[in-house]
């Protein structure tokens, strides 16, 4: 399941919603909304799916970084 950086178009369209930290999974396995990744020593959780039905036989997630401060 390749875990990649989100990309800068992505990081300036949501206008503050996601970080730098934050990551783009695809993936041919179903994630939901809150699943929890853990990547590299990092945790993320699944906050939202990009259908790719249409184009691909895989979905991409935006996954949010768990912050590790209370």
């Amino acid at each position: 399941m390749p875990i990649l950086p989100i990309d800068a178009k992505l990081l300036q369209t949501e206008g503050g919603r996601y970080m730098a930290t934050d990551k783009a999974i695809y993936s041919k396995l179903p994630l939901a909304k809150g699943d929890l990744i853990e990547h590299k020593g990092g945790k993320h959780t699944i906050d939202e799916e990009v259908d790719y039905s249409e184009y691909a036989d895989f979905n991409k997630y935006i996954a949010k970084r768990v912050s590790t401060h209370g």
